[in-house]
């Protein structure tokens, strides 16, 4: 991202860190549980006997909302109103 992006890149990955603090004081103030992942890891769940794989986000900096059987993909950027329209 960095050759990409530039001098930006910094100021890109300020406000992701600006972003994930305030998704992170959400979901601590509603006392929920969150797990933070690194790139190498897929994601994934079972649908029954199937094993469902979620697809990695087209930038690094999206949370994974997962309730029975559905995710949903979304940007940081509108983490508490994507939140409450989920679940």
């Amino acid at each position: 991202m960095k050759k990409k992006h530039k001098d930006d890149f910094y100021t890109i990955a300020d406000d992701a860190n600006f972003y994930f603090a305030n998704a992170t004081e959400y979901l601590d103030s509603l006392k929920k549980k969150s797990l933070n992942y690194h790139e190498d890891i897929i994601m994934s769940y079972k649908n029954g006997t199937e094993l469902k794989i979620i697809p990695k986000y087209k930038n690094p900096w999206y949370v994974v909302f997962y309730k029975s059987g559905t995710y949903k993909i979304v940007d940081l950027l509108n983490f508490k109103e994507e939140y409450i329209s989920f679940f």
